[in-house]
Order: C-alpha cells, then sequence, then structure tokens
C-alpha cells in the first residue's frame, strides 16, 4: 500500500465492489449506488 498525495487530509474514500468478471448488468451498478449512496454521512 502506498501513501495519496496531493488530496485533501480529511478525505475519505468508500469502495464497493459491484461486478465480477462476467455478468454484469447496468441494473447491477444502479442497485449498488442506491444501496450504498444513503449510507455516506458528509
Amino acid at each position: 500500500m502506498g501513501t495519496a498525495r496531493g488530496g485533501v487530509p480529511s478525505a475519505r474514500l468508500a469502495i464497493y465492489k459491484v461486478c465480477w468478471a462476467f455478468d454484469c448488468q447496468d441494473a447491477d451498478i444502479l442497485a449498488a449506488f442506491d444501496e450504498r449512496l444513503p449510507t455516506v454521512s458528509t
């Protein structure tokens, strides 16, 4: 793991895996957005 540079020190990243190697539908991606966006705190 490296260190990110040039960003805001208080910035946070949330990374979720939505699709695997095969059979990734647009609906799967949109469903993941709908599920996770309300959990983002400001």
